[in-house]
């Protein structure tokens, strides 16, 4: 069994030091503690990491976008799924209203269909693979890996609703841009 005493002595020194970092660090330590299935653990430092990106840098600056996809994860992770959508649409709203931050929010947008998936919601699951779809095709283009892990998801929403024929269509057309972007990677290497 791990001692987990060091990160509880860590954790306890970044209570006092309120930076920036320090919520970083509190940030991942909580999802470590929600990956290993606790909860409270996990809820008492992300909010903790949250609260120390809001009073230093805003609640609408893109670190803080972070901590509630953060705040998101932990919640979808111990099945609390209508609240991760809730902090996931905080965390997408700060996105979309910063360019640099487009990547983020269709990463956001992938999580929150994943989440509809999961409540079998899948019409608004599929709005929003598509929405991801459509950001990760405009910024990396039609062959990124990025792209091809969102035909993924949208075959997993045809699967699902056992619509086998449009399943088997999106993961063949994830496996091909699979291989295009390895064969890309291959050939950059040469």
């Amino acid at each position: 069994m791990m001692d987990y005493s060091v990160y509880t002595s860590v954790e306890n020194i970044y209570k006092i030091c309120n930076t920036v970092e320090a919520a970083t660090i509190l940030n991942n330590n909580a999802l470590i503690y929600s990956d290993q299935g606790f909860y409270d653990k996990a809820k008492k430092l992300i909010d903790q990491a949250r609260s120390i990106r809001e009073e230093l840098l805003g609640k609408e600056h893109s670190d803080t976008a972070t901590t509630y996809s953060s705040i998101a994860s932990v919640e979808k992770d111990h099945g609390h799924y209508n609240d991760a959508i809730g902090w996931y649409e905080k965390a997408l709203s700060i996105q979309m209203n910063d360019p640099s931050t487009l990547l983020n929010a269709a990463a956001t947008y992938y999580l929150i269909a994943d989440v509809h998936d999961k409540l079998c919601n899948y019409d608004q699951a599929m709005e929003n693979y598509q929405t991801a779809l459509n950001i990760r095709e405009k910024e990396l283009g039609k062959n990124h890996p990025d792209t091809a892990m969102v035909y993924n998801g949208i075959a997993n929403i045809y699967r699902n609703q056992e619509n086998f024929a449009p399943a088997m269509k999106w993961y063949n057309d994830a496996l091909k841009l699979d291989n295009i972007s390895r064969t890309d990677q291959v050939s950059l290497v040469y």
